[in-house]
């Protein structure tokens, strides 16, 4: 694989004389849309001035795509934010493309020549380790209340307002549905139950 394209492309061309645009797992997509794995991580023969920098390791699993963030620390003399860009990338110690098994802590990964040692997860990513098909998150409802209330307050001063935005059939009454539509406008996709 040589950079250029996706991982998918590269490999179609390998495969057949004449590429085929790729697939897509769609069972996949749908099961694990949105679910992204974050991993603390740091370089393991770190030259002097990299010794203290720290990375955020995050495996998207809908569509394995990986990227590597530096977030900011104070004094540390280098520019820190995106370190390698979201893709689909190869562990250079297996041979194979990551998965969330290469990046258990105290596990060494190497992407492009940088070799990192995984240190930690954080608690989202320790749950999905320990049941993979969970799918139920509990929502702390006075937060998701308040958020709510804060969005709703700077776009609508008037409550009046905000019921007239969302009763899309103006009955005088929200249904379900609108208020489900309402939620998703404010960032919270939820199912029908919840």
């Amino acid at each position: 694989y040589g950079g250029y394209g996706s991982w998918d492309d590269s490999m179609a061309s390998v495969t057949h004389l004449i590429p085929k645009a790729p697939k897509k797992d769609l069972n996949k997509l749908y099961h694990h849309n949105g679910k992204i794995l974050r991993y603390k991580a740091k370089f393991t023969n770190p030259k002097p001035e990299d010794v203290d920098r720290i990375f955020v390791i995050s495996l998207n699993l809908a569509d394995d795509t990986l990227s590597i963030h530096e977030p900011p620390q104070r004094n540390l003399g280098i520019v820190t934010g995106r370190f390698l860009e979201k893709g689909v990338h190869m562990n250079q110690l297996s041979g194979r493309l990551i998965e969330p098994r290469d990046l258990v802590p105290g596990s060494v990964v190497s992407i492009y020549n940088h070799e990192f040692e995984i240190l930690d997860m954080d608690e989202y990513t320790a749950k999905m380790y320990e049941d993979p098909n969970t799918r139920k998150c509990e929502w702390d409802l006075e937060a998701v209340l308040q958020k709510l209330r804060e969005g709703m307050r700077q776009q609508y001063p008037l409550v009046r307002d905000i019921f007239r935005r969302f009763d899309h059939d103006r009955d005088g009454v929200m249904t379900v549905a609108e208020f489900q539509r309402a939620l998703e406008k404010f960032g919270f996709m939820l199912s029908r139950e919840e």
